[in-house]
Protein backbone atom coordinates (compact mmCIF):
# COMPACT_ATOMS: atom_id res chain seq x y z
CA UNK A 1 0.00 0.00 0.00
CA UNK A 2 2.88 2.35 1.31
CA UNK A 3 4.66 1.28 -2.31
CA UNK A 4 1.64 1.78 -4.38
CA UNK A 5 1.19 5.71 -2.94
CA UNK A 6 4.47 6.68 -2.55
CA UNK A 7 4.76 5.60 -6.33
CA UNK A 8 1.58 7.21 -7.32
CA UNK A 9 2.99 11.04 -6.05
CA UNK A 10 5.49 10.50 -7.94
CA UNK A 11 5.16 12.90 -11.20
CA UNK A 12 7.11 11.03 -13.59
CA UNK A 13 5.25 9.21 -17.10
CA UNK A 14 3.10 6.36 -16.30
CA UNK A 15 5.70 3.61 -17.80
CA UNK A 16 8.30 4.65 -15.51
CA UNK A 17 5.93 4.43 -12.62
CA UNK A 18 4.65 1.13 -13.46
CA UNK A 19 8.00 -0.35 -14.02
CA UNK A 20 9.23 1.28 -10.81
CA UNK A 21 6.11 -0.43 -8.72
CA UNK A 22 6.46 -3.61 -10.41
CA UNK A 23 10.17 -3.53 -9.25
CA UNK A 24 9.38 -2.58 -5.86
CA UNK A 25 6.69 -4.96 -5.33
CA UNK A 26 9.12 -7.59 -6.20
CA UNK A 27 11.86 -6.48 -4.19
CA UNK A 28 9.34 -5.94 -1.25
CA UNK A 29 7.88 -9.30 -1.33
CA UNK A 30 10.82 -11.54 -2.11
CA UNK A 31 12.43 -9.28 1.06
CA UNK A 32 9.89 -10.20 3.40
CA UNK A 33 9.94 -13.81 2.27
CA UNK A 34 13.85 -13.87 2.83
CA UNK A 35 13.55 -11.91 6.41
CA UNK A 36 10.31 -14.22 7.56
CA UNK A 37 12.37 -17.29 6.60
CA UNK A 38 15.58 -16.34 8.15
CA UNK A 39 13.54 -15.58 11.53
CA UNK A 40 11.83 -18.06 11.87
CA UNK A 41 14.08 -20.94 11.49
CA UNK A 42 16.27 -19.56 13.87
CA UNK A 43 13.59 -18.84 16.03
CA UNK A 44 11.47 -22.12 15.37
CA UNK A 45 12.49 -24.29 12.80
CA UNK A 46 9.47 -26.02 12.69
CA UNK A 47 7.03 -23.03 12.59
CA UNK A 48 8.99 -21.96 9.34
CA UNK A 49 6.94 -23.84 6.84
CA UNK A 50 3.45 -22.45 8.26
CA UNK A 51 4.67 -18.97 9.01
CA UNK A 52 5.61 -19.00 5.20
CA UNK A 53 2.35 -19.91 3.81
CA UNK A 54 0.62 -17.48 6.30
CA UNK A 55 3.25 -14.88 4.63
CA UNK A 56 2.14 -15.92 1.21
CA UNK A 57 -2.05 -15.82 2.02
CA UNK A 58 -1.63 -12.45 3.79
CA UNK A 59 0.19 -11.28 0.79
CA UNK A 60 -2.53 -12.43 -1.67
CA UNK A 61 -4.91 -11.23 0.24
CA UNK A 62 -3.66 -7.86 0.64
CA UNK A 63 -2.82 -7.44 -2.97
CA UNK A 64 -6.31 -8.83 -3.48
CA UNK A 65 -7.78 -6.88 -1.78
CA UNK A 66 -6.12 -3.89 -2.86
CA UNK A 67 -6.92 -4.85 -6.73
CA UNK A 68 -10.76 -5.49 -6.01
CA UNK A 69 -11.72 -2.90 -3.43
CA UNK A 70 -9.08 0.49 -5.10
CA UNK A 71 -8.39 -1.53 -8.39
CA UNK A 72 -5.19 -0.32 -10.37
CA UNK A 73 -4.46 3.27 -10.78
CA UNK A 74 -4.88 4.89 -14.16
CA UNK A 75 -1.82 5.42 -14.41
CA UNK A 76 -0.40 1.61 -14.58
CA UNK A 77 0.92 0.92 -17.44
CA UNK A 78 0.17 -3.06 -18.04
CA UNK A 79 3.16 -4.12 -20.07
CA UNK A 80 5.89 -1.87 -18.31
CA UNK A 81 4.33 -3.42 -14.53
CA UNK A 82 4.17 -6.99 -16.25
CA UNK A 83 7.65 -7.10 -17.61
CA UNK A 84 9.30 -5.58 -14.66
CA UNK A 85 8.05 -7.67 -12.32
CA UNK A 86 9.29 -10.90 -14.31
CA UNK A 87 12.55 -9.05 -15.12
CA UNK A 88 12.60 -8.70 -10.91
CA UNK A 89 11.43 -12.01 -10.37
CA UNK A 90 14.47 -13.91 -12.68
CA UNK A 91 16.96 -11.27 -11.08
CA UNK A 92 15.63 -12.22 -7.46
CA UNK A 93 15.63 -15.96 -8.31
CA UNK A 94 19.49 -15.54 -9.74
CA UNK A 95 20.51 -13.84 -7.11
CA UNK A 96 19.15 -15.91 -4.57
CA UNK A 97 19.26 -19.18 -5.65
CA UNK A 98 23.06 -19.93 -5.48
CA UNK A 99 22.67 -18.38 -1.88
CA UNK A 100 20.06 -21.15 -0.78
CA UNK A 101 22.23 -24.04 -2.09
CA UNK A 102 25.17 -22.95 -0.24
CA UNK A 103 22.51 -22.61 2.60
CA UNK A 104 21.39 -26.00 2.04
CA UNK A 105 24.28 -27.41 1.89
CA UNK A 106 25.96 -26.20 5.17
CA UNK A 107 22.01 -27.51 6.65
CA UNK A 108 22.86 -31.11 4.61
CA UNK A 109 26.22 -31.18 6.39
CA UNK A 110 25.44 -30.34 9.73
CA UNK A 111 22.77 -33.01 9.75
CA UNK A 112 24.83 -35.31 8.65
CA UNK A 113 27.14 -34.78 11.17
CA UNK A 114 24.07 -34.69 14.13
CA UNK A 115 23.09 -38.18 12.13
CA UNK A 116 26.67 -39.84 12.21
CA UNK A 117 27.39 -38.15 15.87
CA UNK A 118 23.56 -39.83 17.17
CA UNK A 119 24.98 -43.32 15.50
CA UNK A 120 28.07 -43.09 17.21
CA UNK A 121 26.18 -42.45 20.67
CA UNK A 122 24.52 -45.31 19.99
CA UNK A 123 26.67 -47.77 19.07
CA UNK A 124 28.85 -46.41 22.34
CA UNK A 125 25.80 -47.50 24.70
CA UNK A 126 25.01 -50.78 23.14
CA UNK A 127 28.81 -51.59 23.43
CA UNK A 128 28.56 -50.63 26.50
CA UNK A 129 25.58 -53.16 27.64
CA UNK A 130 26.82 -55.79 25.70
CA UNK A 131 28.41 -58.43 27.66
CA UNK A 132 32.16 -58.55 27.60
CA UNK A 133 33.92 -61.77 25.95
CA UNK A 134 36.54 -63.53 28.38
CA UNK A 135 39.94 -63.73 27.29
CA UNK A 136 41.01 -66.61 24.56
CA UNK A 137 39.12 -69.05 22.36
CA UNK A 138 35.06 -68.17 23.37
CA UNK A 139 34.19 -71.59 22.11
CA UNK A 140 35.65 -73.25 24.85
CA UNK A 141 33.74 -74.96 27.84
CA UNK A 142 34.54 -72.94 31.04
CA UNK A 143 34.18 -74.28 34.35
CA UNK A 144 30.79 -76.29 34.54
CA UNK A 145 30.77 -77.49 30.67
CA UNK A 146 28.98 -73.95 30.16
CA UNK A 147 29.91 -72.07 26.72
CA UNK A 148 29.96 -67.84 26.67
CA UNK A 149 27.63 -67.82 24.22
CA UNK A 150 24.01 -67.81 24.37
Amino acid sequence: MILITSVAVINVDPLWRSIGLGTGLVILSTGLTVFVTVLMYRLAPAATAPALALLYLLKVVVMGWYLLSVGAPDWLHSLGFAISVAAGLVLSWLVLAPIAMRASSVLASEYTAVVRAKEEQAAAEAQAESPTILDGNSSEPTEGGEHDRA
